[in-house]
């Protein structure tokens, strides 16, 4: 038998060198490689004191003490910075919801592992008494449950309020005075009749006494400066129906302690009209003997 001729066009296979040998392991190593460096470089970067929280800052108002607000945050200086990247927004609803007194939060970090903390907060806009001690009243008409001994000045105090619905309305009237008139209350009592099971009783800076209704004050009272500005001595601003005034004995006045007062011997008053639009008012004065 006769030897077949040897294909001339197939080629012989190339030599593998030690150089190109190399390469192809290193091709075939480079993914592992990188993905062993980045897992010790993570590693290390989380073992590290980068990896952790440095401190934690609370800033903004600050009517609540900072280790309070911190007591809301479920992380603390040392703890990972995982726990805080890509959650932000859930730890600031979480300090929200720690406190009533909180109106918005927000997360972030600087130096890239201090956590910053700011806080806005409801400020306080009265007081209600409870027994011997005095919860804070906050913008938001929300009572808070914490109870103090010493009320910050400036702020009335609400007494007598036995009634949850009606301290509730209360207060949301309330927020409806003006700043500067409320800054002229010194107190608000609930003090029914049988004829108004509302009426309330505001006790002033200016030594006058105010009778209104729960459910219509809030607006009743942003007229008061009209018509304290017309009163030449100390009275009783009856706000319930209309608004009129009286001047106070000195035997009422005297009485006047958050409960009432007599006013059997009031002499004179003035009735005032409210214009459409205007806080000016009309008085008329009559004598009565």
């Amino acid at each position: 038998m006769e030897n077949q001729p040897k294909d001339s066009n197939k080629k012989a296979a190339p030599k593998m060198t030690p150089k190109s040998f190399r390469q192809k392991n290193w091709r075939m190593m480079r993914p592992f490689v990188l993905i062993i460096t980045l897992i010790v470089l993570f590693s290390g970067f989380f073992i590290s004191p980068f990896g952790h929280i440095n401190k934690v800052n609370v800033l903004g108002d600050q009517f609540v003490p900072a280790s309070e607000v911190k007591r809301g945050l479920p992380i603390k200086a040392g703890d990972s910075m995982l726990r805080i990247w890509g959650h932000k927004n859930k730890l600031a609803t979480q300090i929200k919801n720690s406190n009533q007194r909180m109106k918005t939060v927000a997360v972030s970090t600087s130096n890239f592992n201090d956590v910053n903390v700011y806080v806005k907060e409801y400020p306080v806009i009265g007081y209600l008494q409870v027994g011997q001690g005095y919860k804070p009243i906050l913008k938001s008409g929300v009572i808070t449950d914490t109870t103090i001994l010493n009320p910050q000045s400036g702020f009335p105090i609400l007494m007598n309020f036995k009634d949850g619905s009606l301290l509730r309305l209360t207060t949301s009237q309330y927020k409806n005075i003006n700043p500067s008139v409320r800054a002229s209350i010194i107190s608000i009592t609930f003090s029914p009749t049988s004829s108004n099971s509302q009426r309330i009783i505001l006790k002033m800076v200016d030594k006058n006494i105010v009778y209104a209704t729960i459910s219509t004050f809030g607006d009743k009272m942003n007229y008061y400066p009209s018509i304290a500005s017309n009163l030449k001595v100390k009275s009783g601003v009856d706000l319930e129906v209309g608004a009129y005034s009286y001047p106070l004995s000195q035997n009422s006045s005297s009485n006047v302690n958050g409960q009432g007062a007599s006013i059997s011997n009031k002499t004179t008053y003035q009735k005032y009209q409210h214009k459409s639009g205007s806080n000016a008012k009309k008085s008329s004065t009559q004598t009565s003997r």
